[in-house]
């Protein structure tokens, strides 16, 4: 006797739907959060600052969203945005890594710094988004200068 049978399934034919029917969700617009698993309206998450409104889990958020997060909107100025690490220390296959990590995250460093108004007080601002943020010789330069710049 078998104790386990090939299941036969029967095709069911559905008839044609009109395309009138079918409600258009743009992409993007729901976002799954990765601790609890809920399904969450993009415009919502935004509201809550990045926040799942059912387990509180923050998520991950790039240098400029943060910064447009914190900053009074428009009056982020940045500084140092045509300065790049180098490779002081000749380790093999660096430049390979950063070229791809300046491809994927469209920033040329680990770190964004410059000034910006939080409620209307100035204040210096830096984000991490590239390569997790591992500082190299070009982000402590960036850090001291925009810290003198800024006060």
């Amino acid at each position: 006797m078998r104790i386990f049978k090939k299941k036969k399934y029967g095709v069911i034919n559905v008839p044609f739907i009109d395309n009138k029917d079918i409600p258009i969700v743009p992409d993007g617009a729901w976002v799954k959060c990765d601790h609890c698993g809920k399904i969450l309206y993009k415009k919502n998450l935004e509201e809550n600052y990045y926040m799942c409104n059912n387990c509180n889990h923050y998520f991950r958020l790039s240098a400029h969203d943060r910064i447009n997060l914190i900053c009074d909107q428009d009056s982020f100025i940045e500084f140092n945005r045509n300065m790049e690490t180098n490779n002081p220390m000749k380790f093999p296959g660096y430049e390979k890594k950063i070229a791809k990590y300046k491809d994927s995250s469209g920033i040329t460093e680990a770190v964004i710094t410059g000034t910006g108004l939080i409620n209307g007080i100035c204040d210096m601002c830096n984000g991490f988004s590239f390569y997790d943020g591992k500082y190299g010789n070009c982000c402590w330069r960036e850090n001291y200068i925009s810290c003198r710049k800024s006060y």
